[in-house]
């Protein structure tokens, strides 16, 4: 069984699921293209012996996970870095939040249990000087450092990458934007859909001459989390080989773009794409969404010859082989054609009969099904813990199972802030330290006490 963290205070939860598995503007604040943070350059950062590195933090013993011991300060607030930081500390990295003391709705409307989880947090005022050293203090051991900052604002906290690599040359710093540091459109404000609109990927969903469909999921936010974690650790193995950290550059608008790769294809081939057109669109009939007898719906992706000659031979239209692929207007036809025999079983009934093929058939589940359903189980895709108090919380498990180097879930998460004692106490602070922190207003514990 997983143990927590026997520093963390949280009422003894213990996991009930075996977890699978300082202030100048410096050289630039990001306003070039690409590498615009060239401070902390190799000669600068190998007069630091590669391996070296403060270590104010007590490390956890026996945390397992391939970035066990990595340690993370995750200065972001809104779902990408959240997301971000979350899966570096479901692959074991120490990761610790520092939130601002003003309440955020947006920001922590994230539930605790799923964006907090494997992390401690605290509540840092980084308007105040002592905040800002407290938190330069905690960098001093740090091997990454997150934050999702409008352009130019660390630089005026003192907390831009050229400043803290003339200190920490090892560092890994990742600024995740929403429109990255570089460009005409970088001071620009937004959040999900404004990226999806502006890189295209908005226009291409929704039926054909309808308007455009919002996805459910915030797709630019957690593609540019999920970018970011590739980003920090392509940079991580740079340091391996060389010993120098670098500003890493994450926009959640290039994270858009670069999903377009599909569809961008087509473009750049000479195929603009058109919505009533689109194969994964809804605009062929071996890949689609069909209604049942009772008002359920089946998916179906037969996109290879086979699995289309399956789903045919199933629903008893072994004649249409040939059109599987066939222009638009017959298309619309075979749609029709499908979607009235669909009608005539329920869905149920027809799981039934394509249990017996290999067609690409998938019954439409609303969530509360689909996590319950037994393969999300067997793959420890949802993850329980008891509280002391008896309460059961639910969490989501990683995607990914680790042979040699198990990774998964340590604790759950907690409220913001819940965690400031434990951080300062680790940090190394004296409790009068702490006191005159709280006392200043630089830091928030929880219950408002010292």
């Amino acid at each position: 069984m997983a143990e927590p963290s026997p520093d963390r205070d949280h009422g003894g939860i213990r996991p009930s699921h075996q977890a699978l598995g300082d202030a100048r503007r410096g050289a630039g604040d990001g306003s070039g293209a690409g590498g615009a943070y060239r401070r902390g350059s190799r000669r600068t950062a190998r007069a630091q012996p590669r391996g070296a590195r403060a270590a104010p933090f007590r490390r956890s013993a026996g945390v397992s996970g391939p970035l066990a011991g990595l340690c993370v300060i995750d200065c972001s607030k809104l779902l990408p870095g959240l997301y971000a930081s979350a899966l570096l500390a479901d692959m074991g990295a120490e990761v610790t939040m520092v939130a601002g003391p003003a309440p955020d709705r947006i920001a922590r409307m994230q539930l605790p249990a799923l964006m907090n989880r494997n992390k401690r947090s605290i509540v840092i005022d980084l308007k105040r000087q002592e905040g800002r050293g407290l938190l330069l203090r905690m960098l001093r051991g740090a091997d990454v450092f997150l934050e999702g900052f409008r352009p130019g604002v660390t630089a005026r906290l003192g907390l831009d990458y050229p400043t803290l690599a003339a200190e920490r040359p090892r560092l890994v710093y990742c600024s995740l934007t929403g429109y990255g540091h570089g460009g005409p459109a970088r001071d620009r404000v937004g959040h999900d859909v404004n990226y999806l609109a502006r890189a295209g990927l908005l226009a291409l969903s929704g039926p054909a001459g309808g308007p455009p469909v919002l996805p459910v999921l915030p797709m630019a936010d957690l593609g540019g989390g999920m970018q970011a974690v590739v980003a920090i650790l392509g940079a991580l193995w740079h340091r391996e080989r060389t010993g120098e950290g670098q500003f890493v550059d994450v926009g959640l608008f290039d994270a858009t773009v670069s999903m377009l790769t599909f569809h961008a294809g087509n473009l750049f081939a000479g195929h603009a794409p058109n919505r009533s057109e689109l194969l994964l669109g809804g605009g062929y009939a071996c890949y689609n969404v069909y209604e049942t007898k009772d008002g359920q719906y089946l998916a179906v992706g037969a996109l290879e010859a086979q699995f289309w000659r399956a789903l045919l031979e199933v629903l008893d239209l072994p004649d249409r082989v040939e059109e599987q692929f066939a222009p638009p207007a017959r298309q619309r036809q075979l749609i029709g054609l499908l979607a009235e025999r669909f009608l005539t079983r329920t869905q149920a009934e027809w799981m039934g009969l394509f249990a017996r093929v290999e067609a690409c058939v998938e019954p439409v589940l609303d969530l509360e099904t689909a996590l319950a359903d037994p393969h999300v189980q067997a793959r420890g895709l949802v993850v329980e813990t008891v509280a002391a108090s008896g309460k059961v919380i639910r969490t989501l498990g990683p995607p990914w199972k680790f042979a040699r180097t198990p990774a998964g879930l340590r604790w759950p998460g907690a409220p913001v802030g819940a965690d400031g004692r434990v951080v300062l106490e680790r940090l190394g602070l004296a409790p009068e330290e702490i006191d005159t922190l709280v006392g200043l207003g630089a830091v928030q514990l929880p219950g408002g006490g010292s």
